[in-house]
């Protein structure tokens, strides 16, 4: 296969590190692939496979993630060079790896010279109808035409499936879910690495170490998580480590001086390692008001640390079915700290939260993308042969 994957830029990020995962193993496996970009020059670039051809589709070059208006001005801009790429590549597959380059996939296959040698499959990554690009009914209508117009659509969770079929009217024949590829082989001596932070260098069952990661952005719901923490914190020793970063930080940081909680929680900011942040932790709490499918979640699981998550749209409960972790209504930091007190209190069983997370291994994941991909491209080539002969 000639498979071209198209991301804004590889920076950090979920959808980032699962486009580099699924054009890695599609590379390994013999086949061809081209990361296209609209901007480049990032340190995650450095993770290719060699066999990989970069494709940037500007000069622009940038090492971070940059604001929502920036990215969206990079893709706009970027769409003549795409349709250019694709008369002249011709790859088998364009696939689009995350909800925001959806738009400017469709509209550059569309405007290209042969719009039907190229099978046009978009990536779901997040919950369409609590997404931020479909905050409104009316926005929701100008996107609806871009995901309509792919040939398929893989979504990363059931739930994110279903947002399609009753948020835009995608046919479930027309959607796939794959399981997303999210622990390397190298998981272990990851994890083993330095976790950025005194409070995870030994463990004191005395004063737990409870962690968030993430985005610091209204979707992820910190602000609900510090209320939660407060209310355990009256109750028994423990600490709050924050990792990640984005403009909810100053609010953030305003809440926890208004909380008093200046000595038990840490916003350490942005961690190179979460593997070994993760296998250190105590509790993992995800408070998310939607989700695609966390691959933090994932993540924490695989350590066999204890989570505590918001049932909110996306894929967190499908990936917590069997009882892996509590489930709380989103929003709630009553519930999330009840549930967050009674699971430090009697943890589960690391080997049972271990075994629910089996799927998201790479190798098994990227070989469940290029199954569904060699199968869905002799599907298209059928009729073409027959017609041939």
């Amino acid at each position: 296969m000639h498979n071209a994957l198209v991301i804004h830029a590889l920076t950090v990020g979920g959808a980032q590190n699962r486009t580099l995962a699924v054009a890695n193993g599609l590379a390994e496996r013999g086949h061809r692939v081209d990361l296209v970009v609209a901007v480049h020059g990032t340190p995650n670039e450095a993770r290719l496979d060699p066999r990989i051809r970069l494709v940037p589709l500007s000069p622009r070059r940038s090492t971070t993630v940059g604001s929502g208006l920036r990215r969206i001005t990079d893709l706009m801009s970027a769409i003549p060079a795409l349709v250019s790429y694709l008369n002249s590549a011709a790859p088998h597959v364009l696939l689009g790896m995350a909800n925001h380059v959806a738009p400017i996939a469709a509209f550059a296959h569309a405007l290209s010279a042969k719009p039907g040698a190229t099978a046009l499959v978009l990536r779901a990554s997040n919950h369409i109808t609590h997404s931020p690009d479909l905050g409104s009914s009316l926005r929701r209508l100008h996107l609806q035409p871009f995901w309509r117009r792919a040939h398929h659509i893989i979504a990363v969770s059931r739930s994110v499936a279903d947002s399609l079929v009753s948020g835009l009217g995608i046919p479930a024949s027309r959607i796939t879910v794959l399981p997303s590829p999210i622990l390397p082989p190298d998981l272990a001596s990851r994890a083993a690495g330095d976790p950025g932070h005194p409070w995870l260098h030994s463990r004191n069952p005395a004063r737990p170490v409870i962690v968030g990661l993430g985005r610091f952005v209204h979707q992820k719901g910190f602000d609900v998580l510090l209320n939660a923490f407060a209310l355990v914190h009256r109750e028994r020793p423990c600490r709050l480590l924050l990792f990640g970063d984005g403009p909810q930080r100053g609010a953030l940081e305003a809440r926890i001086r208004q909380l008093g909680l200046e000595d038990a929680v840490s916003l350490p900011g942005v961690t190179p390692n979460p593997y070994a942040v993760l296998s250190r932790a105590d509790l993992f709490v995800l408070p998310s008001r939607w989700e695609g499918l966390p691959a933090v979640l994932v993540e924490a699981l695989a350590f066999g640390c204890p989570v505590v998550a918001a049932d909110c749209p996306g894929g967190v409960a499908e990936v917590l079915e069997g009882g892996a972790g509590a489930l709380v209504p989103p929003g709630d930091a009553a519930a999330l700290a009840d549930a967050m007190a009674r699971t430090l209190a009697q943890p589960p069983d690391r080997q049972t939260l271990q075994q629910a997370i089996r799927p998201y291994h790479t190798g098994p994941a990227v070989t469940a993308y290029e199954t569904w991909l060699m199968s869905y491209l002799e599907q298209r080539a059928a009729p073409l042969v027959a017609l041939a002969t």
